[in-house]
């Protein structure tokens, strides 16, 4: 006998189109029947379900329905515990910090889940230590938490400043967040992004990007600016939705478009100055510096965004002379 498992749902949509299917059928619930009728076996249930994952999808791509089990694997995954399987350091946020030759520093966001406060602390800490530069990693990098971004924001933009606006899905202002930060770091900070950069990760673009707080580099991030949140379905089911979004300070929405950075690199692109360099017949200061720069050689391998970052980085070290992208403080 013929079945009609949920994943037709887009058939009943087609055959619900068809007026002429039947003069007296001008029901969905008509329509079933109909097909009972013809020796279809329906489970109602399912195809509920597949009919609001249908119509979400609609209307949020990343919309989803889920049972009990689903949601939780996918609740562990939105607030980055899943990371914990991944990576043996603690932090959820991010891998642990590395400190470079040349006074460079380095921290790999995996993602904005929960408390910043220790990373702030680090930044701070290396600021207070004399580094040069900063490079912090955001690509790949989602999350959820955006009072974390809040914390890790204090540290860019002058305090008071409007960081973006939350607006409902009908554009209505439900909230604006401000900085409050009482100091911006003085050490150059560069941010890495690519097309997988999404989430919370997107926003602490946008709004760095925003501020000329930093330099970015790499490719355009994603252009998902939507805050979702479950919603109860039933007993069983939840749906996982787009109810928000967020812009910029001055209503600038990165909505599709995404964060097109400061510096565009071609992952894909071969960097073809040498990785090896050779001190033999180098006097005792320039050994001792080529030494160095084969340390950082070795850490970055064939990754030509990262590398292009600690070339600036190392530039402005040496002509000692900042650029607008290293006064966190600036404000437009």
């Amino acid at each position: 006998m013929p079945t009609f498992p949920s994943f037709f749902a887009a058939l009943l949509t087609l055959v619900m189109s068809l007026t002429a299917f039947s003069a007296t059928a001008s029901t969905p619930t008509d329509i079933l029947n109909q097909l009972e009728q013809i020796g279809y076996e329906i489970d109602r249930s399912s195809l509920e379900r597949a009919a609001i994952q249908g119509m979400a999808t609609a209307l949020d791509p990343k919309a989803r329905v889920l049972d009990i089990p689903a949601r939780a694997k996918f609740q562990k995954m939105l607030n980055g515990e899943s990371l914990r399987e991944e990576h043996v350091d603690p932090h959820l946020s991010y891998d642990a910090p590395e400190e470079w030759p040349d006074k460079l520093c380095y921290v790999k966001l995996r993602g904005i889940y929960k408390d910043t406060k220790g990373l702030t602390r680090t930044l701070k800490k290396w600021e207070s230590a004399g580094k040069s530069g900063i490079i912090l990693d955001a690509r790949k990098a989602s999350g959820t938490n955006l009072q974390a971004l809040d914390t890790l924001l204090d540290l860019f933009v002058k305090n008071g400043s409007p960081l973006y606006k939350v607006l409902s899905e009908g554009g209505q202002q439900v909230d604006l967040h401000k900085a409050k930060g009482t100091s911006g770091l003085s050490v150059p900070c560069i941010l890495l992004v690519d097309q997988n950069t999404t989430g919370a990760a997107e926003l602490l673009a946008a709004v760095l990007s925003h501020y000329n707080s930093t330099l970015l580099i790499g490719t355009r991030t994603s252009g998902d600016n939507r805050v979702r949140e479950f919603l109860e379905l039933d007993k069983k089911n939840s749906l996982y939705i787009a109810t928000q979004r967020v812009v910029l300070a001055n209503d600038t929405s990165y909505d599709v478009s995404g964060i097109t950075p400061d510096i565009v690199v071609n992952p894909q692109s071969h960097d073809h100055r040498p990785t090896e360099l050779h001190a033999e017949k180098a006097g005792a200061g320039v050994r001792e510096e080529i030494q160095r720069d084969q340390k950082i050689l070795a850490r970055i391998g064939d990754d030509t965004t990262l590398r292009r970052a600690t070339d600036i980085l190392l530039g402005i070290r040496a002509l000692g002379t900042p650029t607008s992208h290293d006064r966190p403080n600036a404000s437009n």
